[in-house]
């Protein structure tokens, strides 16, 4: 009996790290295809690095002549507008690691205003 308890514990270890797998690749997929290059007065959701503090991250827009919607649901999350297009590397010198469509992750990127 202990070979057969074996089995199916083995057996439901690789069911959990497939299941876990199939989740991550669906965010990755998620996050690729709603990447977004900031146009001109088009909202863009950026998200900073994991630690950086919403002053820092309402600084670095403003920096680059942005102009901040809404706060996100964490700290290194904002939703801002850009007068003109900028490029990806214009965006990792602010400190934005990517740049998303705010609406594909939404309950997400949108504060609930009961942090504020």
């Amino acid at each position: 009996m202990s070979i057969a308890l074996a089995d199916n514990r083995q057996a439901e270890k690789a069911g959990l790290r497939l299941a876990a797998a199939l989740i991550l690749l669906s965010a990755l997929a998620l996050l690729t295809l709603s990447l977004r290059q900031p146009q001109p007065e088009m909202e863009v959701a950026l998200i900073f690095a994991p630690g950086t503090s919403q002053d820092a991250a309402l600084i670095a827009v403003a920096e680059a002549n942005g102009r901040t919607v809404r706060p996100g649901a964490w700290s290194n999350i904002l939703v801002a507008v850009f007068p003109k297009e900028l490029a990806w590397n214009e965006l990792w010198e602010m400190g934005a690691l990517v740049a998303v469509d705010p609406l594909a992750f939404g309950a997400c990127l949108i504060s609930d205003g009961a942090d504020a």
